[in-house]
């Protein structure tokens, strides 16, 4: 689709294989797991199914005799309501959606769309009818460069008017990833837009160069602001619940988790606590979502 920070850009979109055949391999993968519960990842750069391919899978999952949640991720953009209702009798049960950002400015700098309108109006849609159809969403923003507080705002009130249709939000800042023949191109079109390297070297030296978004949100304040836009729409059941689906392992419990969780720095956390725990080392930071 062309977006600027996308490696994989500039390479054509693939037809989707046969829905009848990965019904039959998920067959063959629940067969493997002797009838235990499995979670399987439809992992594409670009799912973009249309109606008569998501009905061929409805039934062809009917046809083998399966029962089997599963997850994929796609654009907000690239997906129908009516699709996604048909995905769903298929056993869509978790979506990831990159929306990336709802500024109408940082969209245009991403070259996300060249529709601000149709891109968010798209997205609304779509995430309503995962609210509608039972299908968790998880949804990933980028800060971009360029940003600014007033960016970030304008993504945070279009989340929050979305918040009912949404499990939980993944955020983080941009960065550039590959030696300089890779990465300067990158990062010349995001000093025109007024972010720098947080090292002018890194790319050099390490291929991860982490950036300056702007006068108004140097490195630091950006990751700030990925926890803090992170906890507001997602707590820590939410996160374990899209975690566990497709991610952790299929025997990681909610009690594993919680263990887990109580030998971190809650502090780095991308969740905020239902139930906030205080003590001489500890102080609740609850964002209400």
């Amino acid at each position: 689709m062309g977006c600027v920070f996308c490696e994989e850009r500039d390479i054509p979109v693939e037809k989707l294989g046969s829905a009848a055949s990965i019904a039959a391999s998920m067959a063959l993968v629940a067969e493997q797991y002797a009838g235990g519960e499995i979670r399987p990842y439809l992992q594409s750069s670009m799912f973009m199914p249309n109606v008569r391919w998501a009905t061929a899978l409805a039934e062809s999952v009917d046809q083998v005799g399966v029962s089997i949640n599963w997850r994929t991720e796609t654009r907000v953009d690239a997906m129908t309501p009516k699709t996604l209702a048909t995905l769903a009798h298929a056993g869509l049960k978790v979506i990831d959606l990159g929306l990336e950002t709802a500024s109408p400015r940082q969209i245009l700098a991403m070259q996300k769309s060249l529709d601000v309108d149709r891109y968010l109006r798209r997205a609304s849609e779509l995430l309503d009818a995962c609210r509608k159809y039972g299908v968790m969403a998880k949804v990933n923003v980028l800060l971009y460069a360029g940003e600014t507080h007033e960016t970030l705002a304008e993504t945070t009130a279009w989340l929050d008017n979305n918040s009912g249709s949404i499990t939980g939000v993944s955020v983080g800042p941009v960065i550039a990833y590959g030696p300089p023949k890779s990465a300067d191109v990158l990062l010349s079109d995001w000093a025109a837009l007024g972010a720098r390297p947080v090292d002018p070297n890194a790319a050099a030296a390490s291929g991860i160069t982490t950036m300056h978004l702007s006068d108004d949100f140097p490195a630091e304040a950006a990751e700030a602001e990925s926890l803090r836009l992170s906890r507001r729409y997602m707590d820590e059941s939410t996160y374990f619940a899209l975690k566990s689906f497709s991610y952790y392992p299929r025997d990681y419990s909610r009690t594993d988790f919680d263990r887990d969780v109580d030998a971190s720095d809650r502090a780095s956390l991308p969740f905020r606590f239902s139930t906030p725990k205080t003590d001489n080392n500890f102080r609740a930071n609850h964002t209400p979502a």
